[in-house]
């Protein structure tokens, strides 16, 4: 069988290195994630952070449509459109200029089974009760009818699958799904059905890659990534995250609060506040917090007020957050939150990152570029269990043993 091409496109950094986890985890090779431009040369696998999130929809169009023009100049046989598992940024112009730009029917399997998020009947549903019809935002998003392939012929099998693919009206199918087995079963009979083209969210880029066999590097020992301290970086308000980040600090990490609207009124003093307090501590684990999720409704005000989209506010926010990643750069880094992260990473120069594992779900294992630092952590902001942060952190910290180990030495 030739060995497919696979690119996958996303419109923010953590969400892209999710799926380029998920694909390491299972076949146990490298994952190149690259911010901005593509490689010249897209073999195996490569996913594209098209940093197109917040910006303005007309942009996002064009920036969607010229990154897959560009990925099929360059050989890639399949493309993956990322979408966010909630539904934030840009997603039904992202979705409709990815539709736009393809030459042939799209599979659209937004079910995450990881974090609860099932599609039944064209329906979303989330743990906390109904969800999105995300058959009708699809239908409005790409502006003509969306056949819908149901969850019993998911279930009947991948050539059921493709029969049902194959007899559409529609260039564009829904699919739904309630688990990961589901999602493979999708994209074999997709793929067998003759279909190059998907979009969806964690979970199907690892259902992609077991249906395509993309031809990756072997993966480096993941267990020589290991570092005696970790720098927690979260820009994300999300409730999810907010409660992880108390789980930590109870585990026994040091935490420094970035005030937002501090720097926003005086950078220069909240910037150097910040730097002093990293450079003070000696614990093994430290967060650094903007206190989204206490400062969201204030920190909104500001921004509007200024004009500004998320991204703009994350470009402000990133700069202290970068000198404290370069007080600590022997440390391995932990980003929590998409925005705050892509900022970041595009002010160091962190372009390229060789994503080798997954540590937890949602959480690629990374080395980024021309970075001092031993290796990097990401997660999306709606990813994860409350104990999240502390399961990942006893992993990756070259001294904890054991969850006692590490507390002993966190806080001080």
């Amino acid at each position: 069988m030739k060995l497919a091409r696979v690119a996958v496109l996303a419109d923010d950094l953590t969400g892209g290195a999710a799926i380029a986890g998920e694909i390491a985890r299972d076949l146990e090779r490298i994952v190149e994630v690259h911010s901005g431009a593509p490689p010249e040369d897209p073999s195996g696998l490569v996913v594209v952070e098209t940093g197109s999130r917040y910006l303005p929809p007309e942009a996002a169009r064009a920036r969607v449509q010229h990154e897959v023009a560009s990925l099929h100049s360059r050989g890639a046989d399949i493309l993956m459109k990322k979408v966010d598992s909630t539904l934030k940024g840009n997603v039904a112009v992202e979705l409709a200029a990815f539709v736009a730009s393809v030459p042939g029917p799209v599979v659209v399997a937004p079910a995450c089974p990881a974090v609860g998020l099932r599609i039944v009947d064209g329906m979303q549903q989330r743990p906390m009760g109904a969800g999105t019809d995300v058959l009708a935002t699809l239908e409005s998003a790409v502006r003509e009818t969306v056949d819908l392939l149901r969850l019993d012929d998911v279930r009947a099998g991948s050539t059921r699958i493709a029969d049902v693919i194959a007899k559409a009206s529609s260039r564009v199918i829904l699919s739904d799904a309630t688990s990961d087995e589901d999602l493979r079963s999708v994209v074999h009979g997709a793929i067998a059905a003759g279909v190059r083209f998907f979009a969806g969210t964690y979970g199907l880029g690892a259902a992609l890659a077991d249906a395509t066999g993309p031809n990756l590097l072997p993966v480096r020992n993941a267990s020589e990534l290991k570092a005696d301290r970790i720098l927690v970086v979260i820009g994300s308000a999300n409730p999810v995250t907010d409660t992880q980040r108390k789980v930590l600090k109870a585990f026994g990490a040091k935490e420094l609060l970035l005030d937002v609207p501090a720097l926003l009124r005086d950078a220069a003093t909240e910037h150097g506040r910040l730097l002093d307090e990293v450079r003070a501590s000696s614990a093994s684990v430290v967060i650094v917090h903007t206190g989204a999720r206490d400062s969201e409704r204030a920190v909104r005000t500001l921004r509007d007020a200024a004009g500004w989209s998320e991204r703009d506010l994350a470009n402000v926010i990133a700069p202290p957050l970068v000198d404290a990643i370069r007080a600590m750069s022997s440390a391995g880094v932990y980003f929590v939150g998409g925005e705050t992260t892509g900022a970041v990473a595009e002010l160091l120069g962190w372009s390229t990152f060789a994503v080798v594992d997954e540590v937890t779900p949602g959480v690629p294992l990374a080395i980024a570029q021309g970075a001092p630092n031993p290796f990097i952590l990401t997660k999306p902001g709606a990813f994860g269990d409350p104990d999240a942060l502390v399961v990942a952190i006893q992993r990756m910290l070259a001294s904890a043993s054991s969850p006692r180990a590490a507390h002993s030495s966190a806080g001080r």
